[in-house]
């Protein structure tokens, strides 16, 4: 009984803060209590932050006053890693959709709200390419993806999004702000910790902005269908 009137102080205090980026409405809780693996949690506010230093604020009293926290971005996961079964508050980060690309540089700079299918356009408008794609890419964010360490059907030639993420900025669990890594081709300085970060699903952390490097736009694609009768030719063809 304490611990729920902590709770609600908590979140008593989250609304005077952020006013009404703090929903509350039965309809719109419910809808924040489930991913894409429609396994149904619970919370008690659900914060729509349209801001990165929010995100800090956020976790600062939810670590004071130890309430449950649940990233949430387009909730398209199939994991269950954005169901808020532990209860507390949904962090909704899908208003987070800055996006800047440097052509000179072949790097994008994005919020973790920005659409994969959005950023790999915006790219190709300029002549590159951000190779993952992960089949829910018209939908899901690149903060999952990152959170999750995304592939999809092209990884087996380009790779995952670990291996196309430069640097990081983001909150720690009691509110701090971090960078980890650098939009630098090489950075190779103490621990690698962004690495670390990618496919951690939340749980070192929550990701304000995702730096991305880009490579040339292929001129031509080609599809291949590979048939084999049973398993044994196919390890023969191989």
């Amino acid at each position: 009984m304490v611990n729920d009137n902590r709770r609600l102080q908590a979140t008593s205090l989250l609304q005077d803060k952020l006013g009404d980026r703090v929903k509350s409405e039965s309809s719109e809780l419910f809808h924040a209590s489930y991913d894409g693996l429609k396994i149904l949690g619970s919370t008690s506010a659900c914060i729509e932050v349209d801001h990165s230093k929010q995100v800090g604020e956020v976790l600062k009293l939810a670590n004071e006053f130890q309430v449950p926290v649940t990233t949430k971005g387009a909730g398209s996961s199939l994991t269950g890693g954005a169901t808020p079964i532990h209860g507390g508050w949904v962090l909704d980060l899908s208003r987070l959709n800055h996006l800047q690309l440097d052509e000179k540089n072949r790097l994008a700079r994005c919020g973790p709200g920005v659409v994969v299918s959005n950023l790999q356009s915006e790219a190709e408008k300029l002549g590159l390419f951000y190779p993952p794609d992960p089949s829910s890419k018209d939908f899901c964010t690149i903060g999952g993806n990152v959170a999750c360490n995304a592939g999809g059907l092209r990884c087996v030639k380009y790779g995952v999004t670990r291996d196309y993420v430069l640097a990081l900025t983001g909150f720690m669990a009691n509110g701090d702000q971090v960078t980890w890594g650098r939009a630098t081709r090489k950075f190779a300085t103490a621990y690698n910790v962004r690495d670390l970060w990618i496919g951690s699903e939340g749980t070192l952390g929550i990701v304000t902005e995702i730096t991305v490097r880009l490579i040339e736009r292929p001129t031509k694609r080609k599809t291949f269908l590979g048939v084999f009768a049973n398993r044994q030719e196919e390890h023969t063809q191989h």
